[in-house]
């Protein structure tokens, strides 16, 4: 209101204006008119004034106050009497106000707006004539120009205006306005205002009005609010009436009867305000508890309020509280009659009431008028100044505060305010609140049950803003057991002192807990105190003591305060005094009992002892800690952990009393199953302000132990191995030692005797701000076993992609298949039984037949209606769920390895390749290396899909090898079956579950062809046919000499014999494939061509079996020989061979034989065919062999 007066009176001083200018021309009035603006409002600007006899027009006026606020008029226009000026009195028949805004500025604006009105104050206190600097360039302006360089008003030059104003009245016939009002925090205020019959005397006290606007805003919704204000005089005053309404809803009314000067008045005010009103305004208040409050005062002053006084009735309707929903439907009732005499304020009557469904439960009630001062509570009767009562209050109506939910009897007490006749204010339990069968729960955790308690308390308060309080407490429990409490506060302006102490047993305690109530048999006791002195800069803890004993029995669990500690908080400084401060100590007590601060840790038993020192002169502190635990079980957001582990502990830690650095040494940290220790560590670690420097540690641990443990269950599944490590970190790097000793897995052949490196860090950022990428790693790892050993280093480079160089200078093939099946070994799953005793069924199907028998899955994925490729997998092969080479991130490597070798025998060396993986795809670029003093080069791409039926994939693999020395491809010792160079190629493909998977089962298609010629040797002439054979070609050869002519067909098969034990070659042609039915390895075609005969297969096999190496395999290989038309084919004639021309020409079909054994260890029955194709009636020449 006041806001709209000084509009009307602004304008008021420009109708004093206009009488003035009333015979000048409009732009003449509007350039004047400026220049007087300029010289008392800073940044002024106006449009245009046009001022007549009795009219006023007035259009783009913009006015900034002193305050930062501003005044927009877009149009005023006036009817007004100018004769009424001389006697400093505005009369105004009728006033139009629109497209009018007021905006106020936010704080930052008023601060400008301060700077700039001390800006101005200096200027002028510096003699610089501003205002007449300025006044010179707005008088150059013309008509509609916005006044520029008009000096910044100060508080100095508004004041004079201000008064000015005061000379003045005003009468207002009828008036209208429509006005903007925005403050730029909340939503714009559109007001429409209606004003009649006002009069405003001298120092703008106003007569009378009639005055209507209208409220539009966006938080009241379709309807606008209505605000009301009617002023009549009176005798002797005036009568002010105010209605603020919504609609048919009045929410606010009042009357109010003024004196002449409005020094007293006498007035009523009534509100009816609900949530659900309060809900129109803004969505906001719908969080709010439903409420309707209706409120009634009565209120009266003189001497301008130095005395007043005050009836007050309000009643509440609460409903619906979030926090409290068992509260329905309470009442809160409130009677208040005051008075102010000066100083001095006096209470006459005050009441206030909680009802709950109808039912009384709390009363606040004064029992005697009293009166007190400012700061003095001298003035107070002695005696009982209010009561409180509690009755029947059950504390489920607090059910949901904080998750918490309550039951009990229900709970009733008195309570008296009273003043001690010296100046004390104290409140005071009349008698003991009794707490009787009380259960605490939240959610399924219940954390007290049948809670029986008495309760005392006594306050006093005084007007120095000292108090004390007195709070006794006793809990019982069964058996008549009772707990003591008690606690007593002091506080002052210096501090606070509270001393706290709990003696009795521990029963009632304990039994309302089910996992503390296994020690309510043990009867123990509490002795227990502390006192702390306290204020906002320091904390002080005198003293502190606690016990927990038996009757008759060393303390379960003593600890004590020996010396009091004192801290500043601003700073933060400690004062520890000088030797030991505190010790704690604890015999092996039930885990329950301290349960509740480890939550998600149970077990047996417990037992700790600590004690902490402090040394002056070092300004040091140190502990020791030793603690012990029996059958622990961890677990974490319901998932165990750990189970069944005892725990021990031997610890040391010293630290300066800043907290600035600090050392932990642990001499023994140690997990064990029983008797058996599965892991120890042993260390020790510098901080700074909290931070790690720097450390080293010792650690071992049996391997399958600690995977035994359910945080690791299923992770792999190792059957032995120990671990031995140790290490040492500083700001930037870390280095750690390691050696594992018989290391076996479940599904892996062998294992690994020992395994032991070294693995070094470099970061880019100090502890504990470590991080991989970035970093720099070496590694270092030799591998010995029964198959040979391995000797590996890499460098890697933590970049994007991570950058590897991997050296071996040694590796074998077991030791690459162990580390595969370890990374695939997982334990047992649901189900797996099963296909472990078929695959234990196959297995003695084998041994019975001689083959292998591929093992299918009983029913795999369908694709679009095919059947699987998986379905050409091994069933046993369990699936990765991730690549073997995906470390999340890509990867790119430079491999070389020195030897690479199976069964002690080297199979290839000198491999070198670059690598590149990416976590669904691993790529070997130019792959090459020695084999068997060949040159050989590979080139694959693999990919890994896990949705996949089988997902690893490997397509058109290349490899080929030049030079390969065929002779070094055999085991045993002596004369190989074979001799030459040969050069090989392959393609393959390949699908897999895992790596092992991939390889063992990869199909392919293979040729080989030799560079030159070689040697080949039907007839081993060591083994025990060869060594017949030749026995056999001597004995004939006597015998032809013997017989003479007669004996030629004996002298043919001695020289045959002689042939096949070793032949000269010219050409090998070998075509292989493997294919997805048998996974066998298939001789498509093979021939050899030397001198005398042609060797040739077209249907070999090397039968698969994954139980077995390579060389290990059964072979069986079918040849025919083709014979020359020579002398051999002469010779075959005698043994019935050679007698039908072959498909090829100028060869005779030889003989039909087997090369069979394994891979490695070769053999054929040539020597048996030979002689089983034998005529009868040539039998008695060759008796010998019989």
């Amino acid at each position: 209101m006041k806001k709209i007066i000084i509009v009307l009176v602004c304008a008021a001083v420009l109708s004093s204006l206009a009488a003035l200018l009333s015979l000048a021309f409009s732009p003449v009035q509007t350039k004047i008119a400026s220049g007087i603006l300029a010289r008392h409002f800073a940044g002024a600007g106006l449009e245009s004034l046009s001022v007549g006899m009795g009219s006023l027009s007035l259009r783009g006026l913009r006015l900034p106050m002193p305050t930062g606020a501003e005044i927009s008029i877009g149009l005023l226009e006036a009817k007004l009497s100018f004769l009424s000026l001389l006697s400093k009195r505005v009369e105004i028949e009728s006033l139009v106000l629109e497209d009018s805004s007021v905006r106020f500025a936010r704080e930052e604006k008023n601060a400008a707006a301060e700077t700039q009105i001390r800006s101005a104050d200096s200027a002028l206190a510096a003699g610089q004539n501003v205002a007449g600097q300025n006044r010179t360039s707005a008088e150059a302006g013309g008509s509609g120009e916005k006044l520029k360089g008009a000096p910044k008003a100060s508080a100095k030059n508004s004041e004079p205006a201000l008064s000015a104003l005061r000379e003045w009245s005003l009468n207002v016939s009828r008036a209208s306005a429509d006005l903007r009002i925005e403050d730029g925090k909340n939503s714009p205020l559109a007001l429409k205002a209606e004003l009649a019959d006002a009069k405003c005397g001298k120092n703008f006290a106003l007569r009378s009005m009639d005055f209507k606007c209208s409220l539009a805003t966006q938080m009241l919704g379709g309807q606008n609010a209505l605000l009301e204000i009617t002023l009549r005089p009176q005798k002797r005053g005036t009568v002010l009436k105010a209605r603020l309404s919504r609609g048919e809803e009045t929410w606010i009314s009042a009357m109010m009867s003024l004196s002449e000067d409005a020094s007293e008045g006498t007035g009523k005010v009534q509100s009816d305000i609900s949530s659900s009103r309060l809900a129109e305004f803004s969505n906001a208040f719908e969080r709010l508890p439903k409420f309707d409050s209706k409120i009634f005062a009565e209120f009266s002053f003189s001497g301008f309020g130095d005395s007043a006084s005050v009836k007050l009735t309000a009643k509440n309707a609460v409903s619906n509280i979030r926090e409290l929903p068992e509260i329905r439907g309470a009442q809160i009732n409130a009677e208040l009659s005051a008075r102010k005499a000066g100083g001095d304020f006096f209470v006459e009557e005050v009441a206030a009431y909680l009802f709950e469904n109808g039912s009384n439960l709390l009363e606040i009630k004064s029992a005697t008028p009293f009166g007190f001062g400012r700061g003095d509570f001298s003035k107070l009767p002695a005696g009982r100044l209010a009561t409180m009562r509690l009755a029947n209050f059950s504390p489920s109506l607090l059910n949901g505060l904080g998750g918490m939910e309550f039951s009990s009897l229900p709970i009733s007490g008195v309570f008296d305010l009273s003043f001690d006749g010296g100046n004390s204010a104290v409140f005071a339990s009349q008698a003991p609140v009794n707490i009787a069968r009380l259960s605490l729960a939240k959610g399924k955790d219940v954390l007290l049950k049948n809670f029986n308690a008495s309760v005392s308390a006594r306050i006093s308060a005084r007007p120095d803003a000292s108090a004390s309080a007195e709070i006794s407490a006793k809990i019982a429990g069964e058996a008549a057991s009772t707990l003591s409490l008690s606690a007593n506060i002091e506080h002052s302006k210096t501090g606070t002192r509270a001393k706290i102490a709990a003696q009795g047993s521990a029963n009632p305690i304990l039994e309302r807990r089910e996992w503390l109530a296994a020690a309510k048999a043990d009867n123990l006791e509490v002795r227990a105190s502390a006192e702390v002195d306290f204020n906002p800069s320091r904390v002080a803890l005198e003293s502190l003591s606690a016990e927990i004993f038996a009757p008759g029995k060393s303390a379960t669990l003593s600890a004590e305060l020996l010396r009091p500690l004192k801290f500043e908080l601003k700073p933060f400084i400690c004062d520890f005094p000088a030797g030991e401060i505190l010790t704690v100590k604890t015999s092996d007590i039930p885990f329950g009992l301290i349960k509740p601060l480890l939550p998600s840790v149970d077990g047996e038993s417990a037992a700790l002892s600590a004690n902490v020192f402090s040394d002056s002169e070092k300004r040091t502190l140190s502990a020791k800690v030793q603690m012990r635990a029996k059958s622990l079980n961890v677990s974490a957001e319901g998932a165990p952990l750990l189970r069944d582990i005892g725990f021990s502990l031997d610890a040391a830690a010293e630290c300066a009393q800043d907290f600035s650095t600090s050392k932990i040494c642990v001499s023994e940290f140690a997990l064990s199953d029983g008797p058996t220790p599965i892991l120890t560590l042993s260390g020790e670690a510098a901080l700074a302000a909290g931070v790690a420097e720097g450390g080293t540690f010792k650690a071992s641990a049996s391997i399958p132990r600690v995977l035994a443990q359910p945080a690791l269950s299923g992770k792999l599944d190792i059957l032995s191995g120990f671990i031995d490590a140790s290490g040492e970190f500083g700001k930037r790097e870390a280095k750690l030692d390691f050696k594992i000793s018989n290391l076996k897995v479940a599904e892996a052949k062998g294992g690994l005797d020992v395994l032991e490196g070294s693995l070094n860090a470099a970061f880019e950022s100090d502890l504990p701000n470590w991080k991989l990428s970035g970093a720099r790693l070496s590694a270092e790892a030799q591998t010995h076993g029964a198959h040979g050993s391995s000797d590996l280093s890499a460098k890697i480079f933590a970049g994007e992609p991570v950058e590897i160089e991997l050296n071996a200078k040694s590796l074998t093939a077991e030791d690459v298949s162990f580390f595969s099946s370890l990374a695939s070994s997982r334990p047992q799953e649901d189900g797996q039984s099963e296909k472990i005793a078929r695959a234990k069924e196959n297995a003695k199907e084998n041994v019975r037949t001689g083959r292998k028998k591929i093992v299918r899955p009983d029913r795999l994925p369908q694709t679009d209606g095919q059947e699987s490729e998986s379905r050409k997998a091994d069933s046993i092969a369990k699936r990765d769920s991730k690549a073997v080479w995906d470390l999340g991130c890509a990867l790119s490597a430079d491999i070389k390895i020195g030897a690479f070798s199976s069964a002690g025998k080297i199979l290839f060396s000198n491999f070198f390749a670059k690598a590149k993986a990416a976590p669904r795809e691993l790529s070997l670029d130019k792959a090459s290396m020695k084999i068997c003093g060949a040159e050989a080069s590979a080139d694959f791409k693999a990919t890994f899909d896990a949705s996949a039926p089988a997902p690893y994939s490997v397509k058109n693999a290349k490899a080929g090898v030049e030079n390969f020395d065929v002779s070094k491809a055999f085991s045993g010792d002596g004369v190989p079956p074979m001799t030459g160079l040969f050069d090989m190629s392959l393609a393959a493909d390949a699908s897999g579950n895992n790596l092992a998977h991939l390889f063992q089962f990869a199909t392919f298609k293979a040729g080989v062809s030799s560079r030159s010629g070689g040697v080949i040797r039907l007839i081993d002439e060591r083994s025990a046919a060869g060594a017949t054979a030749a026995a056999a070609s001597v004995a004939l050869k006597i015998a032809g000499g013997i017989l003479g002519g007669k004996s030629g067909g004996v002298g043919g098969m001695g020289e045959l014999l002689e042939i096949f034990t070793s032949i000269d070659y010219s050409s090998v042609s070998v075509s292989l494939s493997r294919n997805s039915d048998t996974y066998d390895f298939n001789v498509d075609s093979a021939s050899i061509v030397t001198p005398k005969f042609l060797l040739r297969s077209r249907a070999g096999k090397i039968y698969f079996d994954p139980n077995l190496h390579i060389s290990d395999m059964r072979m069986s290989i079918p040849i025919e020989m083709l014979v020359s038309n020579d002398g051999l084919a002469n010779l075959m004639r005698k043994i019935n061979y050679c007698e039908k021309p072959a498909d090829v020409k100028g060869y005779y079909l030889g003989p039909t034989f087997e090369f069979s054994g394994t891979v490695s260890k070769p053999k054929n029955n040539l020597l048996d065919v030979l002689l089983g194709n034998r005529t009868e009636s040539r039998r008695p020449l060759l008796n010998i062999f019989k």
